[in-house]
């Protein structure tokens, strides 16, 4: 007879199975889906990864698909176009049809069911291979395939074992009525296995907007800001106020000598640093409000009631649209009425400041420094350090399987190469303070001033979960050139660096190659290390100012090492190799450079194609319009 569960939905294999509380998610690689349907009818679906992360549940646990309590596989199929998804059983019991388990030196299961889609499942087959394998074949889909998909997401739960896999993007190479085809899906595309399928192909992409742009909230307590998506009804997501003003160097410097100049700037306020709160602690015009593309849904439809825990009247409706593939999502914002945290429950990335000598504002040494510290951030996607305000010195990846070594020397900044005048280390041992440090649900933000002669010159690092943006305010007089680049660590050694000017790319390796060095749009280092992706630009006033690119893979480097190791692996990145005038505002007629490095944080061996969309992505930002709502 036909199989009961042929094209059950979601929530119906549910009530097959009951699924623990609390899984284990593993996003994982894949390198096929195929789904067809053919015009007699006739429905194939297959699915393959090869990924060595995949999680396995161990030969005789409660996760055990043959024999474990409950057991049994279940497939689910997350469509973009298709919002009820699709999903089928594989039960457990061994044997012909039914599972084979082999307990040996590479544990194994493998399902067999000759008269699929009849008989006990579905599934024609499939196979769990521990560190090696995760197939599954069916005989029907699911899925009603009368259009395109968009998107397919695939989630393989054993027990309290969740692997997922997503296809999108550059990944879906056939998308059209009775056929999807997908191919080379990455780990990274995905941050759990909840599979909520965002409107946005842009997982690492925040959406910033400022209180200017939702001024019918203007005034309400930041902390009282809310965020919702709607998904067949609302769910929370995080989202985070970060407080801006007109601020006074020399309160950021705590009045010591000179050092802030008299001038002002808009920056971040911080009541833990000298910066202080900002004057008006409501939210204000701007005040910044950020919360990741990815946490998008669809727009309300017809009349729909307000969440739980939300004032009445205050929704706002925010349209995010995507100017490269004309995708549209929304978030709604709220005013709370007391029961509901911003965070929603999440922590994108954490950041601890950790200054050696103690609380900031009774212990740093804004004079002269070195200030030491331990400072961290992570996520599940990557790890940095900071060992004083300008010295990051440990990179990290962990998205993807990628092995997760600390891949950096340091974040360099100098003169000239061998011109040890100036340096990241001077920068740090001169006189200097914190604007802010913040750690929030959405984004951190490390932000600071000092740079010897020129104490007005600011970084800003924000901080994601899969990306850093970095943000750098030249104010200082006349210099003789500037450069910007990391220094990996041998540990680097086997990665291939490239840009869009050197596709091919070169080896890091210590042994010096030719790279071009016109100044790329951007840059990507590369490996089973992990990738980095970045993304460059400096917005100047000054004519004829020329960025180039520095270059430099040698064990045995022919220019002193300032700072860091003694080698130069793959040192790469931003040299402006001519004077530079003077950008200091205390000073008459000054000039403006404002440098932008934003850091992608990938999967190993990504490629040439990944790295372009990640420059299109930073080229061409997500449009964002407000009306309130209802």
């Amino acid at each position: 007879m036909l199989n009961p569960l042929i094209r059950i939905t979601v929530a119906g294999a549910l009530a097959f199975i009951s699924i623990p509380a609390k899984a284990t998610d593993r996003p994982i690689s894949a390198a096929s889906l195929v789904i067809r349907r053919l015009a007699s009818g006739r429905e194939t679906l297959k699915f393959t990864s090869r990924d060595p992360n995949l999680l396995f549940p161990a030969i005789g646990s409660a996760d055990d698909p043959a024999n474990g309590n409950p057991g049994a596989v279940l497939v689910e199929l997350f469509s973009q176009s298709e919002s009820s998804g699709a999903s089928f059983l594989i039960p457990p019991g061994v044997g012909n049809p039914g599972w084979k388990v082999t307990d040996a030196k590479t544990d194994q299961y493998r399902f067999l069911n000759r008269q699929a889609p009849l008989g006990l499942s579905p599934a024609k087959s499939a196979t769990i291979r521990q560190g090696k394998l995760l197939t599954v074949t069916a005989a029907t889909t699911g899925l009603g395939l009368d259009g395109p998909q968009g998107r397919i997401g695939i989630r393989i739960t054993t027990g309290a074992l969740r692997n997922c896999a997503l296809f999108d993007g550059a990944t879906i190479k056939k998308d059209r009525a009775g056929w999807f085809v997908g191919r080379h899906a990455a780990a990274s595309a995905l941050t759990d296995c909840s599979m909520h399928l965002s409107p946005f192909a842009r997982p690492a992409d925040p959406v910033v907007l400022t209180g200017n742009d939702v001024a019918q909230l203007i005034g309400i307590s930041p902390n009282d800001l809310v965020a919702f998506r709607y998904d067949a009804g609302w769910v929370q997501v995080p989202v985070q106020v970060d407080e801006r003003a007109i601020v006074s160097l020399d309160n950021v410097y705590n009045h010591v000598g000179a050092y802030g100049g008299g001038i002002t700037v808009p920056a971040y306020t911080d009541a833990t640093t000298f910066t202080g709160g900002d004057p008006d602690p409501t939210l204000d015009a701007d005040d910044e409000i950020a919360f990741m593309a990815v946490d998008t849904g669809d727009q309300t439809p017809g009349v729909v009631g307000e969440p739980a825990g939300v004032i009445h009247g205050s929704g706002v409706e925010v349209r995010i649209s995507d100017p490269l593939d004309a995708a549209v999502g929304y978030v709604y914002l709220f005013r709370q009425a007391g029961s509901l945290e911003p965070g929603a429950g999440q922590h994108y990335v954490d950041y601890q400041f950790d200054l050696l000598s103690g609380d900031y504002r009774s212990t740093y040494k804004i004079n002269a420094g070195p200030n030491p510290e331990d400072t961290s951030i992570s996520s599940s996607f990557y790890a940095a350090h900071f060992a004083d305000r300008w010295i990051q010195d440990e990179a990290h990846i962990f998205t993807g399987g990628a092995t997760g070594v600390d891949i950096l020397d340091r974040h360099k900044n100098l003169f000239a190469p061998g011109n040890c005048v100036r340096s990241e280390d001077t920068f740090s041992g001169g006189e200097g303070a914190f604007v802010m440090n913040k750690n929030g649900p959405v984004r951190s933000i490390r932000s600071y001033v000092g740079a010897n002669s020129g104490p007005r010159t600011q970084r800003d690092h924000i901080f994601y979960q899969r990306r850093q943006d970095i943000r750098t305010f030249l104010r200082v007089h006349s210099i003789p050139g500037m450069m910007d680049f990391f220094d990996y660590s041998p540990a680097a050694a086997g990665m291939r660096y490239r840009n869009n000017l050197n596709l091919a790319g070169v080896t890091i390796d210590g042994v010096p190659e030719s790279v071009a060095t016109v100044a790329p749009a951007w840059e990507m280092v590369s490996g089973p290390q992990g990738s980095l992706v970045m993304v460059g630009a400096v917005n100047t006033t000054i004519t004829g100012l020329v960025p180039t690119l520095y270059y430099l893979d040698s064990a045995t480097p022919p220019v002193t090492q300032c700072t860091g190791d003694a080698f130069a692996y793959g040192s790469s990145g931003l040299w402006i190799n001519q004077t530079i005038p003077n950008t200091d505002p205390i000073y008459a007629g000054f000039q403006t450079v404002q440098g932008t490095r934003i850091i992608y944080y990938d999967a190993p061996d990504i490629t040439v194609s990944d790295a372009e969309q990640r420059y299109r992505w930073t080229a061409t930002p997500l449009a964002v319009t407000a009306s309130n709502w209802p």
